[in-house]
Formats: structure tokens, C-alpha cells, sequence
């Protein structure tokens, strides 16, 4: 039996695609064990895995709650402030310190997290870093992830793509200059502009190849080329790339994954499709949020053919949506796995969860992306004609409504979906992941390499 550990970023959209492999290894008689922060030791536990605190002195028991209901400046600002703890984590050896009391024979570490990652390699601990979003890198002309822009294939489209990622590396640059003044007086926009060299400084202290970092990223965080990078996601979903050593598209959607029990079933009315619309745990965090969820109650509540099930979250703006249809059903948190089984059609945020979530079961899906890398995952749902995106700015009741109707007319859209949802459960049931574990456990006895490197921390 093999101690395996994962450490990711503190939200469910991170943790929730690693639970497949995570349980399968745990079936398998492989202890797994999740590192985060005191405030998802509970939902950790109800998906039936074992948690230990880590980096609870940055993100203590309640910062959850109290980051949700912040207002947007606070946020910002309570972001910088517990970047700057992680990095003391990191560099003042309490990092070090879990990792070696743990000695994990294998590590999962997410890649927004991938510090973590240069500190376990230098105490000796293999590590993988896993994506939770399609690699944001420079690769063979894909346009940055945070962009709707499609894969080029016209000089004027390769231009656009160019052009959009000088401006990504511009900032990065203007950045360092500009960006670190303001966060000194705390008025930043950007919560991580030192990130890149304190990853470079973290690198040559762990002995990490300085060639191995790669800072033409959409993210400011840089990626680490020379460790395995493995993607939590449907090979067959992304844009066609070139071949890339370490590279490996992994199952991601745990269908045994325990969700809300406590949702009102028979108010659902056989007699009408269902429309399912969640824009993910952070809706209200989003300018456009609210306005957004009101357009699409109205215009579900447009078509008598149609019922709406909205998951809203917790956050207290949930309250401006004002009132619904009769008809509808609006929960704070929706068993999503098991709607999705019912439903006709998918209204969300392009979350790369709920966009494989949605594929998976055959749903055509409506995408209004919001940030982060949701506007890529978009494009990719317009690349492969699986559904239609929209952007929250434009969203009206009627364009909602009319594109909605398109996908529930549209025979060819979910001939699309179903194809390519039988090549996504390929990859699921093929479990690429956890033989690519299992592989790189299977060179001696993880035990005894466990206890030796036990006994080397103790001398």
C-alpha cells in the first residue's frame, strides 16, 4: 500500500476532479489523503477520504464564508495578503516541515499551487502536477486559455492569436513595474506579480532546472516543464495541440461523488425538459452574476415546454435575483451529477467541471463565461459544436431564450455532444490515470521507501 497525497487549490472546482482517481486508488488499498486548507475537512470527509490541515495559518477555519460575503476591494486585498502567507509557507519551511512528517510516496499537487511541488522535490517526494483547466501555455499556436479566441487558421487569425499573447506578456512585464508599487499601498489588481520570481528563487534553492520554468503562461504563476503534467480532462475536448513529453489527459468526473441530498425531486414535472443552470460556486463574485441569472429565470419561464432547476450558492447576493416562476426550482446547491442524467439542456459559466460534467451525460450546454479560464473552455464548446456560448455583457431574456431554443431544436448539436461524449468516456473508463500512478509507484516497495525516508528526517 502506497501513500498518496493530494494538495490543491481551495475550491471545490479543484478538488472535485481529482475525487475519480483519488477513489480508485483508495479502492485499490493505496491510503489517500487530501492537504487543505481547516474549511473543506468536512466535504473532504463526506466524499469518504482522509484530510490534514495545511496552510490553515494562511486560510484559517471560516476564511471561506467570510471571503464570499467580502466586497470585491476586500477580496482583492485579502488576496495579496494570504498570497504573501503562502509564499512564507513556502520559503520559511512549514511546507517542508507537513510534506516530511507526511512522507507521501506520491504527491498530486495542483498547479496554481505548483510551489508546493519545488518544495517536495527537494526533500526527495516524486511529485505530479495536475491541471484543472486545459494547459494555459504557449503550444502550437493555442490561443491563451483566458480568451474565446478559436485556433488559427488564417495568417489574420495566427496575427490574433499573436497579438493576444503579447498582451497577456506585456502586462506580465508592466506588471513588475507598476503592479508591485500599488500593492505596497494596497491598491493592487493583481494579487500574484511577484510570483514568477519567487517561484525562480524557490527553484534554485530545491535545485530545480531554471530552464524548467516556463513564464509564457496565461497565468502568472510559470509552469514546471520538466515535472509530469498531467490534465484533468478529456484529451478529445481540447484544441488539437502537438505531442508534449509529461503530458497525459486523465479521468476527472467522479460519478460516485457525493452531492446534496436534501433537493425536492418531486417538484420535478416529467411532462417538461429539464434546463439546469448553475454558474459554479463563485456566480456572485462576477460582475454580471446576478444580472445573468435573472435573464435566464425569465427566459426559461418563456417556454411553458421547459422547467428550470438554478443553483445559486450561499453567497447573500443570491437574494437580488428577486422572484422566480412557480414552476421553478431554486436551491442553493443542486445535486449536479444526477440532474444532468435528467436533463435536456445546460446553462453554465464555462467551468471546465460543469462543461465536462455537461458532455459527459449528453446534455447540450449554454456557456455565459465570466473569467479565469472560462473563456477558452467556451471556445473549445464552439470548436466542437457541442453548444453555444454567450457573453454575460450581451445576455438579455430574449437572446438567452432564442439560443436555448436553438439547442433544444438543434438534432445535429446533440449528435455532436453524444459523439464526443463516447470519446470522453473512453478516457474514463480506460482510467489513464491511474495507470500512470501505478507505474510510477511500481519501482520498489513504497513502504520501505516511506520508511526510509522517515528515518532519514529523524537523523
Amino acid at each position: 500500500m502506497a501513500l498518496i497525497a493530494f494538495q490543491m487549490l481551495e475550491e471545490p472546482g479543484h478538488i472535485n476532479p481529482t475525487l475519480k482517481l483519488a477513489r480508485t486508488l483508495k479502492a485499490r488499498g493505496h491510503r489517500v489523503v487530501y492537504l487543505e486548507p481547516p474549511d473543506f475537512e468536512g466535504y473532504i470527509a463526506k466524499q469518504g477520504f482522509e484530510h490534514q490541515p495545511f496552510f490553515e495559518e494562511v486560510y484559517p477555519a471560516g476564511f471561506v464564508e467570510r471571503f464570499q460575503a467580502a466586497s470585491r476591494l476586500s477580496r482583492l486585498r485579502w488576496r495579496l495578503r494570504h498570497q504573501e502567507g503562502e509564499m512564507q509557507a513556502l520559503r520559511g519551511g512549514d511546507v517542508a516541515r507537513r510534506l516530511e512528517r507526511l512522507a507521501p510516496d506520491l504527491l498530486f499537487v495542483d498547479y496554481l499551487n505548483n510551489g508546493v511541488a519545488l518544495v517536495a522535490r527537494k526533500l526527495g517526494i516524486p511529485c505530479v502536477v495536475l491541471h484543472t483547466t486545459f494547459q494555459p501555455g504557449r503550444d502550437g499556436g493555442v490561443p491563451p486559455i483566458y480568451t474565446p479566441l478559436l485556433p488559427a487558421r488564417s495568417p489574420l487569425g495566427r496575427a490574433r492569436v499573436e497579438l493576444a499573447w503579447q498582451r497577456i506578456l506585456l502586462a506580465r512585464r508592466l506588471g513588475k513595474h507598476l503592479v508591485r508599487p500599488l500593492n505596497r499601498v494596497g491598491l493592487t489588481l493583481d494579487p500574484r506579480p511577484d510570483w514568477p520570481d519567487f517561484m525562480a528563487t524557490l527553484a534554485e534553492e530545491s535545485g530545480y532546472p531554471p530552464e524548467g520554468l516556463d513564464r509564457e503562461m496565461t497565468y502568472p504563476i510559470p509552469s514546471l516543464t520538466r515535472m509530469p503534467e498531467w490534465v484533468l480532462a478529456p484529451g478529445a475536448l481540447d484544441f488539437p495541440r502537438p505531442p508534449q513529453e509529461g503530458r497525459l489527459y486523465i479521468e476527472s468526473v467522479d460519478e460516485e461523488r457525493v452531492e446534496s441530498a436534501d433537493f425536492p425531486w418531486d417538484r420535478l414535472d416529467p411532462a417538461r425538459r429539464l434546463v439546469y443552470c448553475s454558474l459554479g460556486t463563485q456566480a456572485f463574485r462576477y460582475r454580471h452574476g446576478p444580472r445573468v441569472l435573472r435573464a435566464i429565470v425569465d427566459a426559461v419561464a418563456g417556454n411553458p415546454a421547459w422547467q428550470l432547476v438554478l443553483a445559486t450558492g450561499t453567497h447573500p447576493q443570491a437574494k437580488e435575483i428577486g422572484e422566480v416562476p412557480a414552476s421553478a426550482v431554486v436551491v442553493e446547491h443542486a445535486p449536479q451529477l444526477a440532474l444532468l442524467r435528467r436533463a435536456h439542456l445546460m446553462v453554465n459559466h464555462g467551468g471546465l467541471q460543469s462543461v465536462k460534467e455537461s458532455l459527459l451525460h449528453g446534455v447540450p450546454m449554454l456557456c455565459v463565461p465570466q473569467a479565469y479560464d472560462q473563456p477558452g473552455n467556451g471556445a473549445r464548446v464552439v470548436f466542437h459544436g457541442i453548444g453555444r456560448v454567450l457573453r454575460p455583457e450581451d445576455v438579455t431574456r430574449s437572446r438567452a431564450r432564442a439560443l436555448l431554443e436553438e439547442l433544444d431544436g438543434a438534432p445535429s448539436v446533440r449528435e455532436r455532444v453524444r459523439a464526443l461524449s463516447a470519446r470522453f468516456r473512453e478516457t474514463e473508463q480506460a482510467q489513464p490515470g491511474l495507470a500512470a500512478t501505478e507505474r510510477r509507484l511500481g519501482g520498489g516497495d513504497p513502504v520501505r521507501r516511506r520508511e526510509g525516508r522517515e528515518a532519514a528526517a529523524r537523523a
